[in-house]
């Protein structure tokens, strides 16, 4: 009679097992599915982050060029202040006012930045006299 119990307990052991080894083969499964999604969803992200590199790039692109073209009006401004200067001086009489009038002009043309910008060409018109 105690081989009957024994056989009992033999056989609920291995249907235990036998359950324990289809959960493990199946939650493997849910798990190996669970890992491809978190593998895409990383690869989403780096996406998203190399556009954003990639829009932080051309943002700061676009700043320098506005730099630049900030400084071309810059010097745009000052060349017209020194050809108005230039036009003034040459209708001044006064030696006093053609004196203070030279040094401002010379204060101008120092003022225009010489750095990396290429050259403008400048059309000084004269009026006939």
């Amino acid at each position: 009679m105690t081989e009957r119990p024994l056989k009992i307990v033999l056989y609920l052991l291995l249907g235990v097992c036998v359950v324990s080894f289809l959960m493990t083969i199946f939650g493997n499964n849910a798990l190996k599915g669970a890992r491809e999604d978190i593998r895409a969803a990383k690869k989403s992200a780096d996406s998203a982050i190399s556009e954003l590199k990639k829009s932080q790039d051309r943002v700061d692109s676009i700043h320098a060029d506005m730099d630049v073209l900030k400084q071309y009006a810059s010097n745009i401004r000052k060349f017209v202040e020194l050809s108005d200067q230039q036009k003034i001086l040459e209708e001044t009489r006064s030696a006093a006012e053609k004196k203070r009038l030279k040094d401002y002009i010379d204060s101008l043309r120092n003022e225009i930045k010489k750095d990396s910008l290429p050259v403008i060409e400048v059309t000084v018109f004269k009026t006939p006299k």
